[in-house]
């Protein structure tokens, strides 16, 4: 055996020495379960809601099966694309100015709502 695979293989059982010592549920690890799981709940309460807003939205607006599946398709789309530059975007900026960027851009997109009457549609879609 060679010095150097001698070397490795102690910092492999350091390593698992080391993932032994530490607790396995802390105080920490349950809070942030806590908060997982309620952020999870809100998530699919806000997916499931859509199923039945649908019904409504075809009687008033006689809106075809094929149309609310077009919504529904560009609804899931839009949180992959979302998901895909608000990820790139923490990366670089970092989560709290990823956060604040967001939340700038969908205020101002509020304020240039054409109207009253539109802008608790703006406000609705942009949380």
């Amino acid at each position: 055996m060679t010095e150097q695979s001698a070397s490795s293989s102690y910092a492999v059982l350091d390593v698992s020495a080391r993932l032994d010592r530490i607790p396995v549920v802390t105080r920490s690890h349950r809070i942030w379960a806590a908060l997982l799981c309620a952020v999870f709940l809100f998530e699919l309460a806000d997916l499931n809601t859509f199923a039945y807003v649908a019904p409504a939205l075809r009687q008033h607006w006689a809106a075809s099966v094929s149309s609310i599946g077009l919504v529904t398709s560009a609804a899931f789309l839009g949180m992959f694309v979302g998901a895909l530059i608000g990820g790139k975007v923490a990366d670089a900026l970092g989560r709290k100015w990823a956060l604040i960027a967001r939340r700038s851009a969908t205020h101002s997109s509020r304020c240039s709502a054409p109207s009253r009457r539109t802008w608790p549609c703006s406000a609705c879609c942009g949380y």
